[in-house]
């Protein structure tokens, strides 16, 4: 982000690049001889692509290395990590070192006794993947001395410019715990002689795995800092694993990084990580997924890169090898297009925030759910949002905050929003993000907040919404809105009622079904209340009883809809209006003088992702973008920036008017006081 990386920081020449290349190379046991290897071929491919740094593969999954390493019995043919860092260093490239840690087949098979353990004592194996990898345990002393060691040898052989660490997303997730012997001795001895079975998937048991994660990353950093204050240190998942208290590991890194595999996912993370006001990198494939070697189209790729810098982040560009050594020729060119693109963007955008209207406090488990999400919906319907992680507990950077179902409500966190609304601001609180309720509703920790108090569950497996107030209904149809399923009764206290539940005619069952769909709603509206809103201090707090089941599904579109209103109407004076499609993504950023608005267009994705060139993109044109002047002060000069041209500003009482004649993959337009 602009404002927290400033030129003084020792790994500004990794966090401030735009444009960065990930070797991936997985090349096995089997892959011998490795005849296509060609470290001076790569680097200059690296040179033509426009790349000044790259992450390459020290050590993937598979265990194998591509180093001599004194922990390894049998070793490789050559040193192909250390001929590939000095042929970077001849033209000026950056070399970080890939390593996989806990994720390691060929040291697992070697040394069983380090495996990570289930509960029942077996030897746990990962099999998401199409053949099995091996876990270690960085808890067994054994496997530890053997994953350092090898970081010192990287370190004092090669004197790389920092680690980028994988498989640490394993240990980060105590749905997963590792049960062996080591693990349960040391959780005992830090616990008061308390087993790990009786912890199981406690609040206890994930902070002692942050604490030994947290352990290991000080380790790293460690290694990772002597002689040398530039190294970057950094692990995949930093900053998007929302675990309690795993934000201690990501203050260790050097910035937050994660992959995403689609323009929506990659706007979907960059407003996750965006929101933490840290710099932060997200790892695209350049193929149509990793180690595929199918390309993908110049366009999409433009844009998912340009998704990425309007929100102040920078693009890991995967670049994958074949198992033999070769890098496919025709990634370069495409590279070298793609990379003079973001960082033309980038130059432009760099050292700017993007401004957001809404915090999203989204379940840890669902933030990149692309399918149906809040995110999705406030993304279609154009609204200025970011999802906010777990441990962000201050609101007032934003004028709305939205709990959704789900969410892991706290006592402290109820209390900072209580504090939130009474100053000001305003939340939307969807079914449970009020807190754990039971049937009786015995924990519902946002009551006083709401203004309700409830009524036990209705009893009807899939709700209709109707008798909606007039302050929401804009753009809404006649009739029952389609809602989520198993929502709660209500009884409103000091709070209005802004929508009421349409029950179906009949409770969903085996016996009284129509097809696969719900039943169709009553013709009257009931008394209970679907939606309310309580004036709570200076702010107002609104209340889905229901879970809106925010999604894409035609049915559902009529809740998004009305979740956008809601939105809109404790927003009345957002950043900007406009007219565009669903597909148009709108970031509006602030750096020092003026503002960037950037203009994308996601159509390309769904359109040209198998296309070849410029021709396959599908153009839009003619939409409006009202810009609030009363949010960003008076604008005198707008200039587009693909052009140069000034666009003369039109006003329309407090917005400026921004006429977005042809839109292709990306514009952007200065906007200046």
């Amino acid at each position: 982000m602009g404002t927290q990386e400033s030129g003084r920081s020792p790994v500004n020449w990794y966090t401030s690049d735009p444009w960065k290349a990930y070797l991936g190379w997985l090349s096995p046991r089997w892959a011998e001889p490795r005849e296509d290897f060609d470290p001076e071929g790569w680097c200059d491919a690296l040179v033509e692509g426009g790349f000044r740094t790259a992450v390459v593969h020290a050590k993937h999954h598979d265990g194998i290395c591509f180093f001599p390493s004194r922990f390894r019995s049998a070793q490789p043919a050559r040193d192909f990590f250390g001929e590939i860092v000095r042929a970077a260093r001849k033209r000026g490239i950056r070399i970080v070192a890939y390593y996989s840690t806990t994720f390691d087949t060929w040291t697992w098979e070697e040394h069983p006794e380090w495996s990570c353990r289930e509960q029942d004592g077996a030897i746990t194996v990962l099999t998401r993947f199409p053949f099995p990898i091996g876990v270690c345990c960085h808890v067994n002393p054994g496997y530890r001395q053997f994953l350092l060691g090898q970081l010192e040898e990287i370190q004092n052989a090669y004197d790389t410019d920092g680690f980028w660490m994988d498989g640490f997303d394993y240990t980060g997730y105590p749905s997963r715990a590792c049960f062996c012997h080591f693990c349960r001795e040391r959780f005992a001895e830090e616990n008061a002689g308390m087993s790990l079975d009786s912890a199981y998937l406690s609040d206890k048991l994930r902070l002692w795995q942050r604490d030994v994660f947290l352990e290991l990353m000080k380790d790293i950093v460690s290694i990772a800092s002597q002689g040398r204050v530039d190294r970057v240190v950094v692990y995949n998942n930093a900053g998007t694993n929302l675990e309690l208290g795993y934000e201690r590991i990501d203050e260790l890194c050097s910035l937050n990084s994660m992959e995403a595999h689609s323009a929506i996912g990659k706007s979907l993370t960059a407003r996750l990580l965006a929101g933490q006001r840290k710099p932060f990198e997200i790892y695209t494939p350049v193929a149509d997924k990793v180690f595929s070697w199918t390309p993908r189209s110049t366009p999409l790729l433009k844009l998912e890169t340009a998704v990425i810098a309007a929100h102040g982040g920078s693009t890991l560009a995967g670049l994958d090898i074949t198992a033999s050594g070769r890098l496919p020729g025709y990634q370069t060119p495409q590279m070298a297009e793609v990379g003079a693109f973001v960082r033309e963007v980038t130059g432009i955008c760099q050292n700017a925030d993007p401004l957001y209207d809404v915090g999203v406090l989204i379940p840890k488990d669902q933030w990149k759910d692309e399918p149906g999400s809040w995110a999705v919906c406030l993304l279609k319907h154009h609204h200025a949002f970011c999802q906010v992680p777990l441990h962000v507990p201050d609101f007032s950077a934003f004028r709305v905050v939205v709990v959704a179902d789900g969410y892991e409500m706290t006592d402290d966190l109820a209390v900072a929003l209580e504090e939130y609304v009474s100053q000001g601001g305003n939340v939307v609180v969807e079914c449970n993000g009020a807190g754990v309720c039971t049937q009786y509703g015995d924990r519902f920790l946002l009551s006083k907040l709401l203004g309700v108090t409830p009524n036990g569950r209705h009893g009807f497996d899939v709700s209709y919404i109707g008798g909606i107030a007039r302050e929401l209904a804009n753009g809404l149809w006649e009739g029952p809105i389609r809602a989520g399923a198993d929502g709660w009764r209500v009884v409103p206290v000091t709070a209005r009622v802004f929508a009421r539940y349409v029950y179906p005619v009949a409770r969903y069952s085996s016996q009284r079904w129509i097809w696969r769909e719900p039943n169709a709603p009553r013709a009257e509206i009931s008394n209970d209340a679907a939606i309310t809103v309580n004036h709570f201090g200076k702010g107002k707090a609104v209340f889905l009883a229901f879970p809106a089941g925010v999604d894409e599904a035609p049915q559902r579109r009529g809740v998004m809809k009305l979740c956008s209103n809601i939105v809109s109407y404790l927003c009345p004076e957002e950043l900007w209006r406009t007219n565009a499609p669903s597909g148009v993504e709108i970031v509006l950023s602030k750096k020092e003088g003026e503002y960037v608005l950037h203009v994308l267009n996601h159509y390309v994705d769904m359109s040209s992702r198998f296309d070849a060139g410029d021709d396959s993109i599908p153009s839009l044109a003619g939409f409006d973008i009202l810009v609030n002047t009363k949010r960003i002060g008076d604008v005198r000069n707008i200039t587009r920036a693909s052009t140069g041209a000034s666009v003369p500003p039109e006003r329309f009482d407090d917005y400026v008017r921004i006429h977005v004649d042809v839109l292709k993959i990306h514009e952007m337009y200065l906007l200046e006081p």
